[in-house]
């Protein structure tokens, strides 16, 4: 049989992307496979954000990465010790970067 690849989960905490995340966990610790959970910071909404709080985009873009990454650590942590996680936060447009991550 051969061993299934890594699951990609896309997380936008959500009450249902986090359903989705421990059904993710779920599989990958049965499989024995890495779980990559991908946070996308919306470019167009950072871009909105900027124009109507006038305040430079680059700021907002650190911001918005800083707490994603730290909900994304507090997302995780419960399956963190039974595999291996790999959390990504990204700024982009979400689908872009879900399927680059799904082809790589």
């Amino acid at each position: 049989m051969t061993k299934p690849l890594p699951i990609v989960v896309g997380i936008d905490f959500s009450t249902s992307s986090l359903w989705a995340l421990a059904q993710a966990a779920t599989l990958a610790d049965a499989w024995e496979v890495p779980l990559h959970c991908l946070h996308v910071i919306d470019e167009d909404d950072i871009t909105d954000l900027a124009v109507a709080l006038d305040q430079p985009m680059e700021a907002l873009i650190e911001r918005a990465r800083r707490a994603a990454r730290q909900m994304l650590t507090e997302a995780v942590a419960p399956y963190a010790a039974h595999m291996k996680i790999v959390p990504t936060v990204e700024f982009g447009l979400s689908r872009q970067s879900l399927n680059r991550l799904v082809r790589e």
